[in-house]
């Protein structure tokens, strides 16, 4: 009989991962608070963000206009402006050099409307900068259209400043799908 002498056999060596810090929570997304803004004569509605600075002129009169404007952070302003008269011609402000430009039909309140968004360099009254614009013309059951204008303006000296999509989130997540007529 032969006896062979093994080494004895060692565990497989373990390898030590060092530990890693516990992830870190994520911040709770902001919240915004909405308000509801009611026309008295043409009986539709829709939301808006609560902070955003209120501007009426004569809600009942044929051709009224409401504005809802978050005042400049830095060198960007969002407006979302509103009107209710006849339908507006949103493509004849669209200049030849505009840098983006889509037009596509959505639904709003079940009806089928055209969105204009586009973006262009702009001059005018002491402005320079470019602006970000979404139209759309929504018919009223009165015959009348509610003229709803959202827009991303930057004002900048040199004039290379482009709008973030902001004004895009906040009328394709708050304003146009919380439309409503009766």
């Amino acid at each position: 009989q032969v006896i062979i002498n093994q080494p004895p056999v060692s565990p497989a060596p373990t390898t030590v991962l060092p530990s890693r810090p516990p992830p870190k929570p994520k911040a709770a997304p902001t919240l915004i608070e909405f308000a509801t803004y009611h026309h008295p004569a043409e009986n539709f509605s829709f939301n808006y963000p609560k902070t955003w600075n209120k501007m009426e002129n004569a809600p009942s009169a044929p051709n009224s206009s409401i504005s809802f404007i978050r005042y400049p952070q830095g060198s960007e302003s969002l407006e979302m402006h509103m009107t209710v008269g006849e339908k507006l011609n949103m493509e004849q402000v669209v200049s030849s050099n505009a840098v983006y430009y889509k037009k596509e039909t959505i639904v709003v309140a079940g009806v089928s409307v055209q969105k204009l968004a586009f973006e262009q360099f702009d001059s005018h009254g002491g402005y320079t900068g470019y602006m970000r614009e979404i139209h759309i013309a929504i018919p009223l059951p009165s015959g009348k259209f509610l003229n709803l204008l959202g827009v991303c303006s930057t004002v900048s000296s040199g004039g290379n400043s482009r709008c973030t999509t902001a004004i895009d989130d906040v009328m394709n997540t708050i304003v146009i799908p919380s439309v409503l007529l009766r």
